[in-house]
């Protein structure tokens, strides 16, 4: 059965406005927190988890009354591990703009991270009920992503398909119906999921390696070879490619 490195925890797009932010700030300070939200957005997009906390920080001290910058805080701390603290900063951009439904799913993401999954799928199904949500499919796709630990593997897949509705080139989403049927020892349609799912997104190496392993279960080694060598390819320093290391050596 594949391992579960990870969870994708930042699977929605890291939107920077101004929601309930403070319109009697001084102008300086309004636009100093803005610049220092956006700063930290960017270090959140490019992995620097530790400078992007350092920049929220700032712009929560200068506009602690903005939505997005609590938002963001807690991406910011649910990258570093601290859920808890996460969280708190998700309730807080609610607080101020109960409209924020990225909010709400990158609560149920910290939610699933701490194994709480009746308060992770509430947070995701509070996302969708808002009709405007532009981006459905991550709140469908963490859905599954629940079902999935919990061995609910039919409710999972119903997920996935609606997130694929909402979005057909959601690579990710093909990838977690591949994990799905791996789970079932289904490795045929296992195997399609995983192919669609590179197709759409060719540097995705946790699809490369869930590849490698439907091959291996196979007896393709040869196949199973090359896609674990594209997840040292395309990712040299995870944990993706550290098990696809391991993979090598045990066929060689």
């Amino acid at each position: 059965m594949i391992k579960r490195l990870a969870i994708p925890w930042l699977v929605v797009l890291l939107l920077v406005g101004c929601g309930g932010s403070n319109t009697n700030m001084p102008g300086g300070d309004k636009a100093r927190a803005e610049g220092a939200l956006r700063l930290g957005a960017s270090y959140l997009r490019e992995g620097h988890y530790t400078p992007a906390l350092r920049e929220l920080l700032k712009a929560e001290q200068l506009d602690p009354n903005n939505a997005q910058v609590h938002n963001h805080l807690g991406l910011a701390y649910l990258a570093k591990d601290r859920n808890a603290d996460s969280i708190k900063h998700f309730h807080r951009a609610i607080e101020l703009n109960p409209k924020l439904s990225e909010a709400y799913n990158n609560m149920g993401t910290a939610y699933m991270r701490m194994g709480r999954f009746p308060e992770a799928l509430g947070a995701f199904r509070k996302a969708l009920d808002d009709l405007l949500y532009a981006t459905p499919q991550y709140a469908w796709n963490n859905i599954g992503l629940v079902y999935l630990d919990q061995g609910l593997y039919d409710q999972a897949l119903d997920a996935f398909d609606h997130a694929l509705e909402n979005s057909p080139r959601f690579g990710a989403a093909y990838n977690n119906k591949g994990r799905v049927y791996m789970a079932q020892n289904q490795l045929a349609p296992a195997l399609e999921a995983f192919n669609q799912a590179i197709k759409l997104e060719p540097k995705n190496s946790q699809a490369y390696l869930n590849l490698g392993e439907v091959y291996e279960r196979m007896g393709r080694y040869d196949d199973a070879v090359y896609a674990y060598k594209k997840v040292t390819e395309l990712s040299p320093d995870s944990q993706f490619a550290r098990t696809a290391a391991e993979r090598l050596k045990a066929l060689r």
